[in-house]
């Protein structure tokens, strides 16, 4: 016996049924450009004909606001969907509920869903509630068992159209990338697009004149060194403006220079002649800009180092988590917890005899924010902590004081040859993956073209690769004696243990350090004679590192997952694209198994 009321007889044209009915006219339009659906005006129109030709008079527009995608669900009160949800959507859902809808009429079924699933879901909201489904002026009777398979076919057909056309948008992307074109619009706040279809994009000297005063400013080239935001309030008082005016593009407070749009200009690769697809990038000519008055070669926008010298900056003063990135303490940022991952703070605490103790806490042990259980290790203070570094990191940090003071170009060099060598790898990498892709897809003749092409797009970064170790290699340093590290402004000391070390973590046997290198090195804690401590000095002091803590160090973080974990959430976007291996070197991993 069927659970559903009763059967709907189907309506036609000038049924007298449809006077008594109260029906409902949906209507969705993902973005302006969507491909061909008509507007969410005409949907309505088109639907208000057939309405009137059906006989209905109590007629409600339920329009969607222009963005709310096919994919997207209704609320309900049991929250049997996931959000986001279409809001006109699930006011006609509770009006069929309530019993105030009768008939619904769509353009056509993909306006209403394009997922079977969500197909399904509505045909039997419509069949418990006796809803007539009008779609492209037909009544789809889905009460009946070849109408629901018709509509719920047709849903599913509309996915696969939509699927296929983003798959062949991408596959053109792809294609596009490797023969060094546009794979999107190229205007950006300093760039132009000259239209569709041409491939080129067209400098606007103006704005490329102040992107380079704005890399100089951050840099300090020839003045002192500003954030994003401090060069916003400069610019700003100059009432200068950095909007682009590109399609789409929303500004606000157009009075005032924005910090996140000078960090947008200062991380835009473009400026590099380096174009971005699919987190891979490539060097374009597209993007060498000619000389404003025509004589003389093109070049980039801005020198390739400055690029690379601004995002080493980003990296090395990007907030490590809480009370930490603001810390001046030397370990500030580079202490974290041994049993979740996440970055210490230095915490204070009073004595009895009106002294204080300064010492190193997880702050997610504790308040609402607990989500680490680790045993106590908070009786080591901060100073005990900041001597041993001191005391036994001198050789590592001497060579990293000579390239922070270095005369030339020593860590800018250096910072460019990390970045190249990822560059080519990643070409190696999409070669093989590209060609394996073209085989057999596009012809013989074409085939040579994107190989040669690949090839010599790898071949020229091998080369910038091997002129930039040359100049290492020329590059003299005057290196600190270990001895005199100590005489150093304490910045530079702590601007170059976070360059050699990635994070000390504070565990219950020790202290566990992981180098920039990817190795280890470890020392374990020596408990002090409580018959003779006074709550002033500290209950554990560290000692020196030695052969045998270095090899058991990675064993005292006893849980590597929760401490990868904590790792990611701490790092955040800095992390995205980092192995478990890069934040863990040598983690035994358990194996999560679906159920």
């Amino acid at each position: 016996m069927s659970k559903y009321k009763r059967k709907i007889e189907p309506l036609a044209p000038n049924d007298p049924r449809a006077k008594n009915m109260r029906a409902a006219i949906y209507s969705r339009k993902s973005t302006e450009t969507e491909g061909r659906s008509r507007s969410r005006d005409e949907q309505n129109e088109f639907c208000e004909r057939y309405a009137k030709l059906f006989g209905f008079t109590d007629v409600t527009i339920y329009m969607e606001e222009e963005g709310q995608k096919g994919d997207w669900w209704w609320e309900d009160r049991q929250m049997s969907y996931n959000g986001p949800h279409r809001p006109e959507l699930t006011k006609l859902i509770n009006d069929i509920s309530s019993g105030a809808i009768q008939a619904v009429l769509v353009y056509k079924n993909d306006r209403l869903a394009r997922d079977s699933g969500i197909a399904d879901a509505l045909h039997k909201i419509f069949r418990t509630h006796c809803v007539h489904y009008i779609c492209n002026g037909i009544d789809a009777s889905i009460d009946t068992a070849r109408g629901l398979y018709a509509a719920s076919v047709e849903s599913a057909a509309s996915r696969q159209w939509r699927d296929n056309i983003s798959e062949e948008i991408r596959r053109d992307h792809d294609y596009k990338f490797q023969l060094r074109k546009f794979t999107r619009n190229p205007a950006c706040f300093g760039f132009r697009s000259a239209g569709r279809g041409t491939g080129r994009a067209i400098p606007q000297y103006k704005e490329l004149a102040l992107v380079r005063r704005i890399y100089r400013m951050f840099l300090g080239i020839g003045t002192p060194a500003l954030g994003p935001y401090q060069i916003g309030n400069v610019l700003s008082k100059e009432g200068i403006s950095v909007t682009s005016g590109c399609k789409g593009h929303k500004t606000k407070g157009l009075e005032r220079v924005q910090g996140t749009s000078i960090k947008q200009i200062l991380e835009n690769s473009m400026y590099a002649g380096l174009w971005v697809h699919n987190g891979e990038r490539a060097f374009y000519d597209l993007l060498l800009v000619e000389p404003e008055d025509g004589v003389g070669e093109k070049t980039t926008a801005i020198p390739e180092t400055w690029y690379y010298q601004a995002q080493a900056k980003f990296e090395q003063s990007a907030p490590t988590g809480r009370k930490a990135a603001t810390s001046t303490r030397m370990l500030s940022g580079l202490v974290v917890c041994g049993a979740c991952g996440r970055v210490c703070h230095p915490n204070t605490k009073n004595v009895k005899n009106g002294l204080k103790i300064h010492r190193w806490i997880c702050p997610y042990r504790y308040g609402a924010t607990k989500c680490c259980f680790g045993n106590s290790y908070s009786t080591l203070v901060t100073n005990e902590l900041d001597s041993w570094a001191i005391d036994h990191l001198i050789p590592f940090l001497a060579r990293e004081l000579n390239l922070i003071n270095s005369e030339g170009q020593g860590l800018d060099l250096a910072n460019k040859k990390k970045e190249l060598e990822h560059q080519v790898a990643a070409a190696k990498n999409k070669e093989i993956e590209a060609l394996k892709t073209a085989l057999g897809v596009i012809d013989k003749d074409q085939f040579e073209i994107l190989a040669q092409s690949l090839l010599d797009d790898r071949k020229d970064l091998e080369r910038k690769l091997m002129d930039v170790n040359s100049q290492l290699g020329n590059h003299n340093h005057a290196f600190f004696k270990p001895e005199d590290l100590l005489s150093n402004d304490p910045k530079l000391i702590k601007e170059a243990l976070k360059r050699f070390i990635k994070w000390i973590a504070l565990t219950d046997k020790g202290i566990t350090v992981l180098t920039s290198l990817g190795t280890y090195f470890g020392a374990e804690f020596k408990e002090v004679d409580m018959t003779r401590f006074r709550g002033i000095n500290n209950r554990r002091s560290v000692l020196p590192p030695s052969l045998t803590s270095t090899a058991n160090c990675l064993s005292w973080i006893s849980n590597h997952n929760a401490f990868l974990a904590g790792r990611r959430d701490a790092l955040g976007s800095k992390a995205k694209h980092k192995t478990d291996q890069d934040l863990l070197p040598g983690a035994q991993l358990e194996e999560k198994h679906a159920a």
